[in-house]
């Protein structure tokens, strides 16, 4: 992730990302760095994640749930002398089973609330946004459950249909009504 809008919230979150990568090769894990300049970092970082290569994300940018990252680890602070380190560790099942949300809906709300593609819906704050997104989650489970219990048409067939019947015959065309053409004679 990033680290601000300003000069000195990216210096500080290279610090950081220094400090993160000093831990993780002490604790002899391996660590990528995922600076996409032309894409989402969390969404590289989330695909390691659901590929099986890493377990969580360090960011501070909850995107990263969104593209399905397992754990964000976040907000992650160092003791002065940089060996001491808190964080907070934010489980995407957890968020989900929290906010009766799947997936989709996690991510229609963040939609609605505003992400790093987007402003979100003016007026559309967190209770709102969340009811309307819950609502239209049962909705669609409702009418889902609609389809499932009716009745489907059983069409049974017992023998091939039979075979269309033949075109009919192309009547030919009768006598021909023109006039004969008569051999040119010489007028004398």
């Amino acid at each position: 992730g990033g680290g601000g809008g300003n000069g000195q919230g990216y210096a500080s979150f290279g610090k950081l990302s220094e400090q993160c990568q000093e831990i993780a090769a002490q604790l002899g894990c391996p660590t990528v760095l995922a600076t996409d300049k032309e894409g989402e970092g969390e969404a590289r970082c989330a695909a390691l994640c659901l590929a099986g290569f890493a377990d969580a994300v360090v960011s501070e940018d909850a995107d990263a749930l969104l593209f399905g990252a397992p754990s964000l680890i976040r907000a992650v602070e160092f003791d002065q002398n940089g060996e001491g380190a808190c964080f907070d560790l934010v489980e995407r099942v957890v968020v989900l089973q929290q906010l009766g949300l799947d997936q989709t809906g996690l991510t229609a709300l963040a939609l609605l609330l505003g992400t790093d593609y987007g402003g979100g819906v003016a007026g559309a704050g967190p209770r709102k946004s969340l009811a309307c997104v819950q609502y239209f989650i049962q909705e669609a489970k409702r009418q889902q459950d609609v389809v499932n219990s009716a009745p489907l048409p059983i069409l049974l067939i017992s023998q091939p249909p039979p075979s269309p019947p033949a075109p009919p015959p192309i009547a030919s065309p009768g006598p021909s009504h023109s006039p004969e053409p008569r051999p040119r004679g010489k007028s004398g």
